[in-house]
Parts: structure tokens; C-alpha cells; sequence
């Protein structure tokens, strides 16, 4: 994720060999093939994510994106619904680091041209994400879906974040402790 691979098809084949395997040509091709049909279906924005991207642009804030993602998001990325909507977006595969480097942060905010301490950053605390941009000086917003449980994985909690749980409805919010 942090930009081992060229492409798609180099990470889907170490892989295949890290697990023994030896595809061929025609397997990577299929393989890629099926890999982007996927990422194209994940990419779907949470409900009102496009609303309030519309929204933020409209007045006039700068939005960027920070994901640790490899080379198949970096692929389609362009074709998502809501990229148009993002002035900057860090891909850690292009960029070749990834969530809670403070390098990332950086990056990001000076591809904004914005300091730190002006950054809201929201995130679902994947990836020791809030913990990395909380360093840096930029301000936590926690983002919790209803099925944010049920996908397995570690989300990090961070004491003085803003978090905003939509299991609960939509506009609880509150500190974290």
C-alpha cells in the first residue's frame, strides 16, 4: 500500500508467489480484471457524501483526501463519483507512505496550502490515522457507520476527538473521554 508495486498486476502476482503460485499472463490479466470490477463496487460513497462534499466546495473550503489504498483504488480513483469533489487526493501507493506517517499529513496539507492547525480531519480511525493527524496539529472528527462494527479491523479512539456515530441517528455527536 505505501507504493511497493507499479501496478495492479505486479501486486496481485508477489501475492500469488508469497502464497507458491504461478499464474500466468492470462490469470494476472483475469485476476486485475476482477480485482478493478470490485474496487469499482467499494467505491461507493456513504449516503450524503456527495451532498456534503458539494456543500464544502461551495464554500469555498479546501478538501483533500488521505487513503491507504494500492495501485487498483489509484487505478479508478478518477472514475469515482465524488473525485471531481476532492482538490487533493494522497494516495499511499502513489505517494509511497501510508497512515499515521506524519509525512502523509504533511504532504497533504502542503498540497493544500493550508497549515495543520486549520486541517479538520475526519476518519473512521483506521490505520493509527487519528493518532498520526493529532500529532501533526490538525483537529479529529471520528466518523462511525452502523456497519463500522460488523467489517472486523482496529478503529481507533483518540481522547479530545469530535466523533459523530450515525449507529445512533443522524447528528450525534460528541466528545470522546
Amino acid at each position: 500500500m505505501a507504493g511497493e508495486y507499479s501496478d495492479l498486476g505486479a501486486n496481485l502476482e508477489a501475492v500469488c508467489r508469497e502464497l507458491g503460485e504461478s499464474p500466468d499472463v492470462r490469470q494476472i490479466a483475469e485476476a486485475v480484471r476482477l480485482r478493478i470490477e470490485y474496487i469499482r463496487s467499494a467505491m461507493a460513497p456513504r449516503p450524503d457524501t456527495i451532498d456534503t462534499l458539494t456543500r464544502l466546495r461551495h464554500s469555498e473550503y479546501k478538501i483533500g483526501l488521505i487513503s491507504d489504498c494500492g495501485p487498483g483504488t489509484a487505478a479508478v480513483w478518477g472514475e469515482t463519483s465524488f473525485a471531481s469533489l476532492i482538490d487533493e487526493a494522497i494516495l499511499s501507493c502513489s505517494v509511497g507512505m501510508k497512515k499515521s506517517d506524519p509525512r502523509i499529513y504533511e504532504l497533504a496539507c502542503q498540497r493544500l496550502q493550508v497549515s495543520p492547525d486549520r486541517c479538520l480531519y475526519v476518519g473512521d480511525g483506521g490505520s493509527s490515522e487519528l493518532t498520526g493527524m493529532t500529532e501533526m496539529g490538525m483537529h479529529a472528527v471520528l466518523i462511525r457507520a452502523p456497519y463500522d462494527d460488523t467489517i472486523g479491523g482496529y478503529r481507533e479512539r483518540v481522547a479530545g476527538a469530535t466523533y459523530i456515530d450515525s449507529q445512533r441517528g443522524p447528528g450525534t455527536i460528541g466528545r470522546m473521554r
